[in-house]
């Protein structure tokens, strides 16, 4: 069990009309640690400590090669409103439920292109119902399961070249969320290069039975930064008789954060400030936000920071890491991924770091998410590299206190009477999934 101990004193929010105004100090805070200055990296003053007690549920993963658990790649987790969790392993192409107490109750998946079967999964979410839904971005469609694994139907999308992630949420009783992946860039001939969008959209899709296709609503469009028209990247060379084109990167830019709050609002973040628009379930359509946020300022970004971010890029992609390359086709022969060799896709990644721009500063919020009790949990950054810490605001945007780095994560997945469960990696770099019971007091 995890509680959640304060100290000293906490504060009313900071609420601001639209647009935010200038020159508010949020006010009333103790500084954590006393003293001039924040007493552990990435703290900011008017931070308040909370200490932290976790009571482990199970874990569930296993090194031994054949065994149900024995997990490659683990891209999403979600809770059934039973307490049951799902696990999807993508390069498995199945599904895992597991227990209250950690027992495995069934898996199911099977790679193919036919219905039901698994081709480029993505996400997993479970509706109000119990039935299961599996975002497959090769199909570009959501799978439906029943609660025993049995597939049901099938509901296609088009995301106007934009795909569901990894975290699908779910928004009301029979509906999932996701704000879109990539973007669709077109080119006429003679037309010169296209430009890539200014906005990101976040997409309701309603799963109930009566539709054949997923019915699709545009609820909210966060803010893209904009962004040079891709060129070809020297070395990169084609795929499926295509030329690759890359848009030169920027690294420490501002992303899109969006959390689905258990009462149907939704919570974005979409830009370096810490400012946190809450909107009411017709999104955009409805009455204006909500926004709620801290007087924490972003870091400017300057020589010392360029170097350490593209180091840190360097590393993480000769050690295997870094981003991963996926080209999304369409065409005669049907829709489908293409499969990009790595040492291809590392040479186009060491060339863009070479011409790499940056923003202007780093961002202070790099996660969003919201728990089954409709608290938010915001991730800001500590620095290059650096794990930061995590506040609590409730789903009003009263701040509850942080979580210093180095503590709990903000867990992959959230289910009801505070649990919660976590990715991690043993000793051997082995993933397992690790589950515990999250209370505040």
């Amino acid at each position: 069990m995890i509680m959640f101990r304060r100290s000293p004193a906490s504060a009313a929010p900071l609420r601001l009309p639209l647009p935010a105004l200038p020159g508010l100090v949020l006010l009333g805070l103790l500084l954590a640690g006393c003293g001039g200055g924040p007493a552990t990296p990435g703290l900011a003053d008017g931070d308040v400590l909370f200490d932290l007690e976790a009571e482990d549920l199970y874990r569930v993963g296993s090194r031994e090669g054949g065994t149900w658990d024995a997990f490659t790649r683990i891209t999403s987790m979600a809770f059934g409103d039973n307490g049951r969790l799902h696990i999807l392993d993508p390069q498995q192409r199945r599904v895992h439920v597991v227990g209250e107490s950690g027992e495995h109750l069934l898996s199911f998946g099977v790679q193919g292109d036919g219905p039901g079967e698994l081709r480029n999964a993505v996400g997993v979410q479970v509706l109000a119902d119990g039935r299961i839904v599996v975002a497959d971005n090769g199909h570009q469609a959501f799978l439906v399961f029943g609660p025993d694994g049995s597939f049901q139907r099938s509901h296609r999308y088009d995301a106007d070249g934009s795909l569901p992630g990894s975290r699908l949420q779910r928004f009301g009783a029979d509906a999932v969320i996701s704000h879109a992946q990539g973007f669709r860039l077109e080119a006429t001939p003679g037309g010169g290069p296209p430009t890539p969008p200014t906005t990101t959209p976040v997409y309701r899709w309603s799963l109930d039975a009566s539709h054949e296709g997923g019915a699709r609503e545009r609820v909210l469009d966060a803010w893209r930064p904009e962004r040079e028209p891709p060129r070809s990247q020297g070395g990169a060379g084609g795929v499926g008789g295509a030329t690759m084109r890359l848009s030169v990167s920027r690294a420490l830019e501002p992303g899109v954060h969006f959390a689905a709050l258990p009462d149907g609002r939704l919570a974005l973040a979409d830009s370096s400030a810490y400012r946190i628009r809450i909107y009411s379930a017709e999104g955009e359509s409805g009455p204006p936000p909500q926004v709620v946020g801290r007087e924490i300022r972003p870091v400017p970004v300057g020589p010392e920071e360029q170097a350490g971010e593209r180091a840190r890029r360097l590393a993480d992609l000769e050690a295997g890491g870094g981003p991963q390359l996926q080209m999304v086709t369409q065409g005669p022969g049907g829709t489908g991924p293409q499969v990009v060799p790595q040492e291809q896709i590392r040479e186009m990644l060491r060339t863009q770091m070479e011409e790499m721009t940056f923003w202007h500063e780093i961002p202070v919020i790099t996660r969003l998410a919201a728990d089954a009790d409709g608290r938010l949990w915001v991730e800001r950054s500590a620095g290059i590299g650096e794990e930061g810490p995590i506040d609590l605001l409730t789903a009003d945007g009263d701040y509850l206190g942080t979580v210093p780095a180095g503590g709990l994560r903000t867990p992959m997945a959230f289910g009801p009477a505070g649990l919660a469960a976590w990715v991690e990696l043993d000793e051997l770099e082995v993933p397992f999934v690790r589950v515990a019971r999250l209370r505040v007091e």
